[in-house]
């Protein structure tokens, strides 16, 4: 029995087998072209791609960084409003406990002395004044004239949230709670021979 040969010289007969192997290494060698151009250009493209997502990768970890830092300032600044509003709270506690002056409240005058002129914040102002002269001029008194004050220069119009309490009101019932001091108020009124003081 003779025996075939296999390969690319059996196939066809009269065929020159180095211009068929010269045939096939050009078209394969055309192929692998082919193919290696679509491999470049698939690469190409998986890069374009792997750069855009990094670029929003970098871009996400910074919106993040900038959020953490601005939470944590935010925070930052929440402790020291914190802090400032609870040493704000402890001096006035400080200062109303350790309160011992004399307050000169407003005095009630009639309603024609107040039409004049004569209010009384104007009579507890004259009557604080002639106080701080007589204790100016005494050699000795038990009380210093700086420790007199009148009651309204206190009266602060800053509301306290949803409680219709002002600072000052708040500030005043400290000091008459905590503190030691000495009240006094009057009236003015209408005398047959004129009118009188009462302190």
């Amino acid at each position: 029995m003779s025996e075939k040969s296999e390969g690319p010289e059996a196939s066809a007969p009269g065929v020159n087998p180095a211009a068929l192997s010269v045939a096939l290494g050009v078209a394969s060698s055309a192929k692998a072209d082919a193919f290696l151009d679509e491999q470049t250009r698939l690469l190409r493209l998986q890069a374009e791609e792997l750069s855009h997502e990094i670029g929003l990768r970098h871009w996400s970890l910074l919106v993040r960084h900038v959020s953490s830092v601005l939470k944590l300032v935010l925070e930052i600044g929440r402790a020291v409003a914190g802090l400032g509003i609870a040493c704000f709270i402890a001096a006035a506690i400080w200062n109303a406990a350790h309160s011992d002056g004399l307050v000169i409240e407003t005095f009630a005058v009639p309603p024609e002395m107040a039409a004049k002129g004569l209010s009384g914040q104007v009579i507890a102002s004259q009557t604080l004044d002639n106080l701080t002269v007589i204790i100016s001029n005494t050699d000795r008194s038990v009380r210093a004239a700086k420790s007199y004050s009148s009651s309204w220069g206190d009266d602060l119009k800053v509301e306290i949230p949803d409680t219709g309490v002002s600072m000052g009101e708040a500030y005043r019932f400290l000091k008459s709670w905590l503190g030691h001091e000495t009240h006094i108020s009057g009236e003015l009124y209408r005398t047959p021979t004129g009118f009188a003081l009462t302190a």
